[in-house]
């Protein structure tokens, strides 16, 4: 057992394995992780951060979407954003989790070519 822990101790510190921080499983979205650095996921997921206003729709909302996020989406996200207490998970490449503690909400975004095309958000 030791023996394993200082092997796996070795292998992160030479890098060989994937530097993605995984943080046990959520019953709702799944496998949670950090979003990998410099990624897309990382740039969407920090949008969440931040107040959600007509410049937070023009920077993360894909144009052609732009108006139909607007009449879907505003209601909820000016009462959600900015999230805090939040995990993330991601399953797939287009598609990604971010569940709010504090909000009781999931948001499921769905995403193209760096741009947010629509999401789903749910309360539990």
């Amino acid at each position: 057992m030791k023996l394993s822990v200082a092997i796996l101790i070795l292998l992160f510190s030479l890098g060989t394995i994937n530097a993605t921080v995984k943080y046990g499983s959520d019953k709702d979205i799944g496998p949670l992780s950090d979003p990998e650095v410099g990624s897309v996921e990382e740039k969407l997921s920090e949008a969440f951060n931040e107040p959600y206003s007509l410049e937070w729709v023009e920077n993360y909302v894909s144009k052609e979407d732009q108006k139909i996020f607007t009449m879907q989406y505003s209601k909820n996200l000016l009462s959600l954003l900015p999230l805090e207490d939040y995990v993330y998970s991601s399953s797939e490449e287009g598609t990604f989790f971010l569940k709010s503690r504090k909000n009781k909400a999931i948001i499921t975004v769905f995403y193209d070519s760096g741009l947010i095309n629509s999401l789903g958000i749910s309360t539990y």
